[in-house]
């Protein structure tokens, strides 16, 4: 699109003559214009340009015209003089007649660009002639008389030419060196204008410029700081362009609402493709970021180390450097954070200005201070308290203390108190007191009868009549807990709370015992009930069944349970498993595990038994969790996985893990195979936070930040079936064959007869110039002059259309060659064939339906199109709907043409 300025700065505007003498001719200055202008898309720096005067805007034949070949520079733009490829330059007459209107431009291989209304500059050219009289010079009028015999001087008399009433006949005043002239308010006298070109720079308010353009000013009040405003109703906002073409150069662009077209004020980096500076219209800063959220949002793409560097603050002040908080809000206060700007010893801290005091500091030794600024240790707490809620204090020796105080005054004491070589309790004379004894007491034998020994006792604690030289229990008391090296003897009907010995090879009477984490018990067991959860259990035979009574059986590390061959419940036969559960009420097989490499629940079956088997009335068949696998079952001949139930909101196998939810594999068989009766998912496998139950004879869902919900594959090349085949088992049946749906709305799908609905265009994904971040759907697009990408243009008529940015399309190619389908983050969808939302404008006339568009002079806007000579090959496609208003958003149904 050529953006046209035409800048006569000297035409040939006046003849230059020597002193009327006889013969004498007059030396005309060229007639030239100078005129500046932009052609899009120039793959050469020297481009043949033909250029043409006009009587109308569009059509007619030319009144004089010339071909030129200009150079552009890297951003396409050029200057020439019109009339330099011809003898005389440009004609006058085709201004004197006053029909030179229009001018027109044609680049080479390209359309002739929207044609420049031309201004009253050109006609100085007509001017030319003023200093003649029909092409002669004023001497040529000039009477001459005889010499007077009364005089020795003679007189030239020239004759009083009349000037038309109203006319000035003379100009007076004159200007300074350099300045650029005006006329003051009296329309006669010429006076020096504030602009000065002195050939090396031009200067508005200064005589003494330092850059091609410099303004000053000297104005000190408020209307001085006026100095320059860009002002357009452009879609495309206001900026100035800024290109070095230096070594490692770059182009940038400075303006409003030309980088988004919300009313932001921003910096482009046009060499990089991407916005560097964004102030929106909350005036919220963003750099890195066009949408801020904050009064400056800094925000980085980039990955490496450098990455991290997003702010630095640096100042050689004595006082640090320290960025202020603060809040005018009720309650507010103010707070500073920084370096070296409290106590200016290179430590950083965090200081209340409202209160005047040092909250948090940072030596430059490393210690930290809280109510202090010399911190005496690796963590100083002054003038407070320092509290640790709902956790302890781990020390070096790796112990950890949750409380300071010990139970010295009564209660019960827990744990083992040590003490070093020598020393005594609670002082040097031993015991104060102890049994209604006072001073430095030896523990006699009843010393130890208490109600309740809460601590680990060891053997040598344990005294004659509590436990026999033979080891036989004989004092009836709780003692809670017992880590003797050997017990050997009968323990009696009593309460042991902890049985921690590390082999109890005796006979256990008929007790309760709460926890039992034994080494090994190799002794007999009465049916006693182990109420405990912990329990670490040796090499056991279980005869016959094992009762489990209101807790549960943990299976840790590499522990395993035999195979069990049970009558399954229900519609089953009689399945054969590694692990089988059955249920009434609760889940058939449940199984958690953390570890990584391992399933919450594992089976496996190398004959025709299924791996894992579960079954419930009233629960999920098989439950499992796992940090790697959820479920995870092999098989040789039958089913991985096989899970079934009858409760509603259950499902036959639940399985979730960060891997996989649940795993299955066979050679012959089913990997996983789960039922429901209750309208839930017979298998339901998930990763997802909060499962959502559908009634989905298969559900599956995720919730991890990577990999697919679900992935199907044949990894087999001799199988040529399909990778999924999707069935429907009577011809009668309406059944979608496929629903493709975004938060419960409906995007797509396939019907019973295989119709494949969804969005309503064609598109391809194309690369966008400068960068995709400017376009929009909606938008007209054409092939950009380097091709294999698209953009916007101003030209009417354009050939290069190729469709339209596509607000949902239906399919979207993208191929990107060698086989390869992929959308980059720079392309966008244009729409090639179908019924697409597009931006459309009046400006050649109102639109009715029916209309074939083609582009505007808008950028990215269509309108209807009405020569039709032009038409051929510019058409994008036809409106569905009328268009009456300036410019809006219409159906249409793209049709190259």
């Amino acid at each position: 699109m050529l953006l046209a300025i035409l800048a006569f700065v000297t035409i040939a505007a006046r003849a230059q003559t020597t002193t009327p003498t006889s013969g004498t001719t007059t030396e005309m200055v060229p007639r030239l214009v100078k005129f500046s202008g932009h052609i899009d898309s120039v793959s050469s720096t020297t481009v043949g340009v033909t250029f043409a005067l006009y009587s109308q805007q569009t059509g007619g034949t030319p009144l004089w015209l010339e071909t030129q070949n200009v150079t552009v520079n890297a951003n396409g733009y050029y200057s020439v003089y019109l009339g330099a490829n011809s003898t005389n330059g440009v004609p006058l007459d085709v201004f004197s007649s006053t029909q030179a209107q229009w001018l027109g431009v044609q680049p080479a291989g390209q359309a002739e660009q929207p044609r420049v209304l031309l201004v009253s500059v050109p006609y100085a050219l007509k001017a030319a002639d003023a200093d003649t009289l029909g092409g002669q010079p004023l001497s040529a009028f000039v009477l001459s008389s005889g010499s007077t015999s009364s005089g020795s001087s003679s007189t030239t008399t020239v004759p009083t030419v009349r000037v038309a009433e109203g006319a000035q006949s003379t100009l007076t005043g004159g200007g300074s060196t350099n300045m650029v002239s005006k006329f003051d308010s009296s329309g006669t006298n010429l006076v020096n204008s504030s602009i000065f070109d002195g050939g090396n720079g031009i200067g508005i308010g200064t005589t003494t410029p330092s850059f091609a353009l410099d303004i000053q000013n000297t104005d000190s009040s408020g209307a001085g700081a006026q100095l320059l405003r860009l002002q357009t109703p452009s879609s495309n906002g206001a900026r100035i362009f800024f290109s070095s073409t230096g070594t490692n150069g770059r182009s940038y662009g400075i303006g409003s609402n030309f980088i988004q077209g919300n009313g932001e004020f921003g910096i482009y980096d046009y060499t990089g493709g991407a916005p560097r500076m964004v102030i929106n219209t909350s005036g919220y800063m963003g750099l890195g970021v066009t949408n801020p959220q904050y009064l400056l949002d800094i925000a980085t793409t980039d990955t490496t180390a450098a990455g991290a560097n997003l702010l630095n603050l640096t100042t050689p002040s004595v006082n640090g450097a320290k960025l202020m908080f603060s809040s005018t809000a009720a309650n507010g206060r103010t707070f500073g954070i920084g370096t070296n700007f409290l106590l200016g010893q290179g430590e950083f801290g965090i200081y209340d200005y409202t209160a005047n005091t040092s909250r948090f500091v940072i030596s430059s030794t490393g210690n930290v201070g809280i109510g202090t600024t010399t911190p005496d240790d690796l963590l100083t707490v002054k003038n407070g308290n320092l509290s640790v809620l709902n956790g302890a204090i781990k020390f070096s020796d790796r112990t950890v203390q949750s409380t300071a105080a010990l139970p010295l005054t009564g209660g019960t004491m827990t744990g083992t108190i040590s003490f070093a070589a020598g020393q005594t309790f609670p002082g040097a004379n031993g015991v104060n007191s102890f049994n209604s004894r006072t001073g430095a007491v030896t523990p006699a034998t009843g010393d130890y009868s208490f109600p309740q020994l809460t601590g680990t006792a060891s053997w040598s604690q344990l005294p004659a009549g509590v436990i026999s030289s033979s080891g036989s229990y004989a004092d009836p008391t709780w003692i809670t807990s017992i880590s003797a090296g050997k017990i050997t003897g009968t323990l009696g009907a009593s309460q042991i709370g902890s049985v921690n010995a590390s082999s109890i090879t005796g006979t256990l009477g008929s007790a309760q015992i709460g926890s039992v984490n034994a080494s090994a018990i190799t002794g007999t067991l009465p049916p006693t009930q182990i109420a405990g959860t912990a329990a670490t259990l040796g090499a056991n035979t279980f005869a016959g069944n094992q009762t489990i009574n209101n807790g549960s059986l943990l299976l840790n590390a590499a522990a395993t349970v035999p195979s069990v061959i049970a009558a399954c419940s229900g519609t089953c036969a009689t399945p054969i498993g590694a692990i089988y559960g059955s249920s009434t009420n609760y889940n058939g097989v449940y199984g958690t595990t953390a570890s990584s490499s391992s399933a919450g629940v594992y089976g496996a079956s190398t004959g025709s038994g299924t791996g894992t088997v579960g079954y419930s009335a009233s629960g999920t068949g098989v439950y499992g969790i796992g940090a790697s696998y959820g479920v995870q079952g092999t098989s040789t001949y039958s089913h991985g996985v096989y899970g079934a139930t009858t409760s509603a909101g259950y499902a036959g196998v639940y399985g979730s893990g960060s891997s996989y939810g649940v795993w299955g594999g066979t050679s012959s068989g089913y990997g996983v195979y789960g039922t429901s009766n209750s309208g839930n998912a017979g298998l339901f496998a998930t990763g997802a936070i909060t499962p959502q139950h559908t009634n989905a004879s298969l559900q599956v869902e995720s919730g991890s930040t990577l990999g697919e919900g679900a992935s199907i594959s044949i990894d087999n090349s001799a199988n040529t079936s399909a990778v999924l085949k999707l069935q429907l088992t009577a011809a009668a049946m309406s059944n979608n064959f496929l629903v493709c749906s975004n938060n419960g709305v409906q995007k797509c799908h396939i019907d019973s007869q295989g119709t494949y609905s969804t969005g309503s265009d064609f598109a391809e994904a194309v690369p966008a110039r400068p960068s995709a971040i400017a376009y929009e759907p909606g938008d007209v697009l054409v092939i950009s002059a380097a091709g294999r990408s698209v953009e916007r243009t101003k030209r009417p008529y354009s050939r290069r259309v190729m469709g339209v940015y596509s607000t949902r399309p239906g399919v979207l190619g993208a191929e990107k060659g060698g086989g390869i389908t992929r959308v980059d983050a720079g392309d966008v969808p244009v729409a090639v064939i179908g019924i697409v939302p597009t931006k459309v404008s009046t400006e050649n006339g109102p639109v009715a339906a029916g209309d074939l568009l083609v582009t505007s002079s808008l950028p990215g806007y269509a309108m209807k199109g009405t020569d039709w000579d032009r038409m051929h090959g510019a058409v994008v496609g036809k409106a569905l709907e009328p268009l009456t208003t300036e410019k809006g958003v219409i159906r249409v149904l793209v049709t190259l043409q």
